[in-house]
């Protein structure tokens, strides 16, 4: 028996992606075998990375979100150096440039001093207040929005033209494509 070629085609495509999830399924579980860690690395550098894994592992969970927060902290702070930016444009002040320079030297700095003198929960502390200092420059900054605009009324129709509607013969042959 023959299949149709629409059955046959979305069969040919079924099989071929049951090989591959097989296919797949064997080189994961071959790989370990012949890809080691211990194959590849020498004594001292699996070392190490036992001991990075070891200290990744003795890492409270509130201190793995150090990542995120300083992530959150710095888009607010580029958002506020963007603006910054902005109003060289808006404003025509070069000095606007300079602030956001200036911002940007002081916010990377804070977190380089601060990290090695106070440690990583008071530096992320730190950047927190400058963020919050962005969002102040970034809604101190912000163009008010404009004054709508009342649109201007239509002029009324005369009621002798709005009573007389029936086109005249002289008024369709006009609307003909010629």
């Amino acid at each position: 028996m023959k299949l149709p070629p629409v059955i046959a085609r979305h069969a040919r495509q079924f099989g071929t992606f049951a090989v591959f999830v097989v296919l797949c399924a064997v080189i994961s579980v071959l790989t370990p075998h012949f890809f080691t860690v211990t194959n590849l690395l020498n004594v001292a550098q699996q070392t190490v990375i036992n001991a990075t894994l070891a200290n990744l592992l003795a890492t409270p969970w509130y201190g793995l979100l150090l990542g995120a927060a300083e992530r959150v902290f710095a888009i607010a702070a580029h958002l506020a150096l963007s603006v910054m930016v902005l109003q060289v444009f808006l404003r025509g002040s070069l000095r606007w440039l300079f602030l956001a320079i200036g911002y940007h030297a002081v916010f990377n700095m804070l977190a380089v001093i601060a990290v090695t003198r106070v440690g990583p929960y008071a530096t992320e502390g730190l950047l927190a207040v400058f963020s919050l200092l962005s969002l102040f420059i970034i809604f101190k900054l912000r163009s008010p929005d404009p004054a709508p605009i009342e649109p201007e009324p239509l002029p009324l129709t005369p009621v002798s033209d709005a009573a007389n509607l029936e086109p005249t013969d002289d008024v369709i042959d006009r609307s003909r494509y010629q």
